[in-house]
């Protein structure tokens, strides 16, 4: 046999193993196709297979409410005249496939091996196919997910469905992740080594890596932070926590405490999930389920955050009886905190609101450190989450209406009596206000120049050297706008790679609302403006009335524009606006190289005949390096 082979025969194997797994818990292809809105099912199999097929065979013909659903049985040949194969399945239409009379949109089910030709014969007939893998797949999601919610929502109408992809673990080249990522990355860590590690008496610094913002330094908080609560299943069939004390991860009445109290509250948001929703790893009050709680509170949304995750570890038998047993009422939110098969979803007319967080933590961003192994989530990562799902569930317009309709005009009122960032009150809506909010998670301090850096030169970091200088700690705003040159995560990256040893300087993005096209878009077309008078006051004023105050910022710097009329102007407006807010502005003079002021222009220009001693005259090295090393790519060829 060769090896191509071997593996085909070994996926084959999986599906039925997983198919049988179904049965032994209590799968009936009938609920299976009845809830797909199947009425009548054609099922195919190659006869030299019906041993290796024989359970899945047995599941549609021992069951009369599945064989009823079955048309016809069609085999590679004509059957009908087997006594044996027929005590097999019962009383049922025979015949091969070659003579039998399907309609087209007919879906036939492959109870066999995939065989390319015979899909092809069956698309050539306008039939629909489903391969055993797809159906053993697609019928394992169904019995443990699809049918328990089903079930739930004939029970109770009136619940709210959302689907909620967690975060994956950054995914770009080294360059662009942290030094904690680097270092989970590069040594594999996840936290059952570490802990057996820590037990075994080794010290903490050989197996867990601090960083700022973790404030856990000693091996047994650590241990306690990592603790697996007991659990059993119950007569019900669902997981159950024992009640469960220690100084960090709390269990009661069979879940997570979650210490934050909702405030009046009308509905209930179950949170249902595994170890990552449940927030393991961080101690109750900065779980998910608890900032996400607080972020309500302080919004005066009255929902009542549950937390209903446990530690499943791939036990799907389990969610079935967890599901069940969940005391929704109507208009309660049922958060599925994993990534759920939604083409499953579809197949079976689920209603459902999506929120995909999974490149929440594609870098750059600002939230800190957010994973403390391969898979789990600080609590900066839970908190940029619980950011992300209320932001989700206002967009979907689940905290406003959620199926009663009495609590409209209350909610109504709640809404005015909120802070002054409320989204009626603000320019942009709510992304605007969620922008801020991810500034005051940064809770630092005093100075701020814009720059976009296309690319990073040694006049740039003249600036700043200077700008910090001034000040107890300086944001550096890097223009997300990806309409320069070099790409916004290249720019980024420069910048903070070549202000790295400058320990009052923080490096983040502008978002959609500093120098943006949604607020200066002149800036992205200034070669062609240079004779035309502009007006950014809208841009200044937005970040002296509302961005500015999240940082306390008191003083802004820019570098002086001999050079760039569009630039100058925009000066200008900021030396005239900024101190109205309180907010002092500072012009610096540009450092000057080679009888001129040093430009990106000018780097731009030497990168046409690749002139790396004029290049390396102007730019930090660590711009030099990327330049001579990855300019030339595809992906960072100058257009």
């Amino acid at each position: 046999m060769d090896s191509e082979t071997q593996e085909f025969d070994n996926v084959m194997l999986t599906a039925v193993s997983l198919y049988n797994m179904i049965l032994a818990q209590g799968f009936k292809p009938s609920d299976y196709f009845r809830d797909m809105g199947k009425s009548e099912i054609y099922l195919y199999a190659k006869s030299e297979e019906w041993p290796l097929f024989s359970a899945v065979i047995s599941s549609f013909f021992h069951d009369p409410e599945s064989s009823a659903l079955v048309t016809a049985w069609l085999s590679d040949i004509d059957v009908s005249v087997s006594f044996t194969k027929r005590s097999w399945f019962g009383e049922v239409a025979f015949s091969s496939f070659s003579d039998a009379s399907l309609s087209p949109g007919t879906t036939l089910v492959m109870l066999s091996s995939s065989d390319a030709d015979f899909i092809a014969a069956c698309h050539e007939r306008g039939l629909r196919v489903m391969t055993f893998r797809k159906f053993s797949t697609s019928a394992f999601c169904y019995h443990y997910l699809c049918k328990p919610i089903l079930e739930k929502l004939r029970e109770v109408p009136d619940i709210h469905i959302v689907c909620c992809d967690l975060p994956v673990f950054p995914e770009q080249e080294l360059p662009y992740l942290s030094d904690n990522e680097r270092w989970i990355r590069s040594n594999s860590i996840h936290y059952r080594d570490v802990r057996k590690k820590l037990n075994n008496g080794a010290e903490l610094s050989q197996c867990f890596r601090g960083f700022e913002g973790f404030p856990y330094n000693d091996a047994e908080s650590v241990l306690a932070l990592l603790a697996t609560p007991p659990s059993s299943v119950g007569a019900d069939g669902a997981l159950h926590f024992h009640d469960y004390k220690s100084t960090y991860v709390n269990i009661r009445d069979g879940h997570r405490v979650n210490p934050v109290e909702a405030v009046d509250p009308k509905r209930t948001l179950f949170m249902f999930g595994g170890c990552r929703v449940m927030g393991f790893g961080s101690p109750d009050d900065k779980t998910p389920s608890a900032l996400l709680q607080g972020l309500f509170n302080d919004h005066s949304i009255r929902v009542n955050v549950q937390d209903y995750a446990y530690l499943l570890n791939n036990r799907h038998r389990y969610v079935g009886g967890i599901l069940r047993g969940m005391p929704l009422q109507p208009g309660d939110i049922l958060l599925l905190g994993y990534n759920v098969n939604l083409f499953e979803f579809n197949r079976f007319k689920i209603p459902y609101s999506h929120i995909d967080l999974r490149n929440l933590f594609q870098r750059p961003h600002n939230y800190g450190e957010v994973l403390f192994d391969d898979q789990h989530f600080t609590e900066n990562g839970n908190q940029a989450i619980a950011y992300a799902i209320h932001a989700g569930l206002s967009e979907s317009g689940l905290l406003e209406d959620v199926g009663c309709e009495n609590d409209r005009a209350e909610f109504a009122r709640l809404k005015q009596q909120s802070a002054s960032t409320d989204d009626d009150k603000l320019p942009y809506g709510r992304p605007f206000r969620d922008y801020l909010g991810s500034l005051r998670r940064q809770r630092l301090r005093i100075g701020s120049i814009v720059m976009n850096c296309n690319p990073f030169t040694k006049g740039h970091r003249y600036l700043i050297d200077y700008a910090s200088s001034q000040v107890d700690h300086l944001y550096v705003f890097a223009v997300e706008e990806d309409k320069s040159d070099f790409k916004f995560v290249d720019r980024f990256r420069l910048i903070s790679e070549g202000t790295k040893d400058l320990q009052n300087v923080t490096v983040i993005p502008s978002g959609q609302f500093i120098i943006s096209s949604l607020t200066f878009n002149d800036y992205f077309g200034k070669s062609d403006l240079q004779d035309q008078t502009i007006d950014p006051s809208g841009d200044v004023e937005l970040f002296a009335k509302f961005i500015a105050p999240q940082l306390d910022i008191s003083v802004r710097f820019a570098g002086e524009e001999p050079l760039d009329r569009i630039t100058e102007q925009y000066n200008q407006t900021m030396a005239r606006i900024l101190p109205e807010y309180g907010i002092e502005f500072r012009e610096i003079k540009r450092k000057e190289q080679g009888g001129g002021v040093i430009s990106a222009s000018r780097v731009r220009k030497l990168l046409e005949t690749k002139d790396w001693d004029g290049i390396a005259e102007l730019v930090p090295p660590t711009t030099l390096s990327f330049l001579q090393n990855e300019w030339q790519k595809p992906e960072t060829v100058l257009s």
